[in-house]
């Protein structure tokens, strides 16, 4: 599990979470809390969903097993307030007690950020009128769910997309343009727009030298 994860406001991200029993033990709930200083309060509970805290209350949902060994959290909707969160997750807390093992110890922290990145633009590919042109467009994020979308504005072409999964809760999409270059292409500014969920933007613009 990451120490920290970034996540954007209005999109979601998943938390990846795995354990190992130490003794042949069968795990049955998976539930996590909010890091503080006195209590626990609940930040995913399938059993009490009402009585998890505000700011991630019908937020959080399991998209591990714990029979898997899996507890990766998922958070929707993203918000500001949950900035700076700490939360850490109990395997069956009615069963294993902070004197067996203390979950509380092994946190991770969500930094919310609310400013989109621009996507990462490429050029490749022989730019001569003629040939063809290939220009990249690539993003990472924490929502494969609900993934951000890539468009190019006007620019036409052959348009190719794929979707892969990266480390520490991050995925990456990629879309490739490509077209036949032609004399007035020389100078033209490509523009990439990634949009997240809410309708969250921004965009980047490569200029291409054809010769």
């Amino acid at each position: 599990m990451p120490g920290h994860i970034t996540a954007l406001t209005g999109s979601c991200v998943i938390i990846p979470c795995q354990f190992t029993c130490p003794w042949n033990y069968q795990p049955k709930e998976v539930v996590w809390y909010q890091y503080v200083s006195y209590g626990y309060p609940l930040v995913y509970s399938k059993n009490k969903p009402g009585g998890v805290i505000e700011k991630f209350r019908y937020k959080t949902e399991l998209v591990g097993n714990a029979t898997e060994k899996n507890c990766s959290l998922k958070i929707k909707d993203v918000h500001s307030t949950q900035n700076q969160e700490k939360i850490y997750v109990w395997i069956d807390p009615d069963v294993i007690s902070y004197r067996d093992y203390k979950f509380y110890d092994t946190t991770v922290t969500l930094n919310v950020k609310d400013v989109v990145a621009p996507p990462e633009m490429s050029v490749t590919g022989e730019q001569t009128e003629g040939k063809t042109i290939k220009v990249y467009c690539t993003a990472v994020h924490t929502c494969p769910s609900s993934p951000p979308s890539l468009s190019f504005g006007d620019q036409q072409g052959s348009i190719q997309v794929s979707h892969t999964k990266e480390e520490m809760g991050q995925w990456r999409v990629t879309a490739e343009i490509s077209w036949k270059a032609h004399d007035e292409d020389h100078g033209k500014m490509v523009s990439c727009t990634i949009t997240h969920p809410g309708n969250r933007n921004a965009t980047m613009r490569v200029a291409l030298i054809v010769t």
